[in-house]
């Protein structure tokens, strides 16, 4: 009888020590989300939303022409950039 009862307290100490490895993975995985929370709301707050989005319209290069409308003298930007439709 006396066999039994130390075998039911090494399940018992083991439990014990089951019981916190899962409660730290609990308490860790929690940590982890709510770090992963954070960072995906410190950088998703310098984003533009999607409304901005579909309406841009980006800087766009200023052709100069000459009088015969297909040689070009000049191109004029701060950035070159020319909408391709998708």
């Amino acid at each position: 009888m006396w066999a039994r009862l130390r075998s039911l307290r090494g399940l018992g100490w083991m439990g014990t020590w089951a019981g916190r490895l899962v409660a730290g993975a609990g308490v860790l995985a929690f940590s982890a989300a709510i770090a992963i929370w954070v960072i995906v709301r410190h950088y998703e707050a310098g984003l533009p939303s999607v409304t901005e989005l579909k309406t841009y319209q980006p800087p766009q290069v200023t052709r100069v022409l000459a009088r015969d409308g297909t040689t070009v003298l000049a191109e004029l930007y701060t950035q070159r950039r020319t909408l391709v439709s998708v």
